[in-house]
């Protein structure tokens, strides 16, 4: 990858053991394990947290290039400006995370959940995907309501049958985009 994906090498962490650590901690509700930073961190030597619990993850700038994330459960992450390009999140919960200015370049997003995450009973966390670089991504079937897309780059991006309503576009680019329907 380019200079720009540069984060810290995974090497310098047991990076597999804190996300398991991680997974633990949210599957027991704080019972066991302990939440992980990954801020700057460079994962792609694990090739695979397909279907791990990530809830509340911190991994800004973080670098998950060409990582199989199918499935993972990534609600209210912080992902802010994290190199998510060519990564597998098909049937990922993202409810409500923060991946404004993040790269998604080339992601699969099918299916996945971008929509606001339920933190009370009468209060919602919309994904925050401003800014982010979504072009030629696959977001088919993808729930993308009330999701903020504003100035997000959604180039040459796939949307057929994704759930656009109540997001907020101003500023995005869709040239190329297919399927854009944004009553749906």
């Amino acid at each position: 990858t380019d200079d720009k994906s540069a984060g810290a090498p995974v090497g310098k962490m047991p990076a597999a053991d804190m996300l398991s650590e991680h997974a633990q901690w949210c599957e027991t509700g704080g019972a066991s394990g302990q939440p992980s930073v990954f801020d700057g961190v460079d994962l792609r030597a694990l090739k695979s947290i397909r279907g791990y619990n990530l809830t509340a993850l911190s991994a800004k700038r973080a670098v998950f290039y060409g990582l199989d994330m199918g499935g993972v459960q990534l609600q209210g992450a912080h992902l802010e400006e994290a190199d998510l390009r060519s990564v597998n999140l098909r049937g990922a919960d993202l409810r409500g995370a923060r991946l404004a200015r993040a790269r998604l370049d080339g992601a699969d997003l099918r299916e996945a959940q971008l929509g606001p995450l339920m933190i009370g009973a009468d209060r919602l966390l919309p994904a925050d995907l401003t800014g982010a670089s979504l072009k030629g991504a696959d977001l088919s079937g993808a729930d993308l309501k009330r999701a903020n897309l504003a100035d997000a780059a959604l180039n040459r991006a796939i949307l057929h049958g994704a759930c656009l309503k109540q997001a907020e576009m101003s500023g995005a680019v869709t040239f190329g985009a297919k399927g854009l329907d944004t009553a749906a």
